[in-house]
């Protein structure tokens, strides 16, 4: 298995879990917080902002993801390594998201901006988590069961080296 195919797991395990998250939390938007600030049902529909959110937030984390080098060193990565960079790239990528696009949303109450930046976060950070967790773990397992290696050069002189 190449380097490149490697990323591109990477990359499609990114791609689909952010769009997981962003569909899990439009739906609960519509079915938990709207009816909280209206006061009455929603339905829930997939409406075109829906779609546009499906298309660019995916790209968006691809693009933060590649700008902090998440897809480069792939096999050196470590269990402990993802969960700290997933954990800190979900909070500034939330963040962003967050006042990019939720801030100017109508709200009965500033519980409503609390609830939705914890459910974004929490399921985007989970969702990616657990993905990136079970994609890094095989790719562990193939490098301790010496699949994947690397080039390695021992300098020595004597019987020891």
């Amino acid at each position: 298995m190449g380097k490149r195919t490697q990323v591109a797991k990477y990359v499609a395990v990114d791609l689909l879990g952010s769009a997981t998250a962003w569909t899990l939390f439009y739906l609960f938007r519509k079915a938990y917080l709207e009816p909280i600030k209206y006061g009455y049902e929603v339905p829930l529909s997939l409406d075109q902002n829906y779609f546009k959110g499906l298309v660019l937030i995916p790209l968006f984390w691809f693009g933060l993801y590649t700008l902090i080098g998440g897809y480069r060193d792939i096999y050196r990565r470590h269990r402990t390594k993802e969960l700290g960079q997933t954990l800190l790239i979900s909070l500034i990528g939330v963040t962003v998201i967050f006042f990019a696009l939720l801030l100017d949303d109508e709200v009965a109450s500033y519980r409503y901006y609390y609830r939705s930046f914890v459910a974004l976060f929490g399921l985007h950070f989970g969702i990616t988590f657990l993905l990136r967790f079970w994609l890094t773990s095989a790719t562990v397992r193939k490098v301790h069961d010496r699949i994947i290696g690397f080039n390695t050069v021992l300098v020595g002189g004597n019987e020891r080296a």
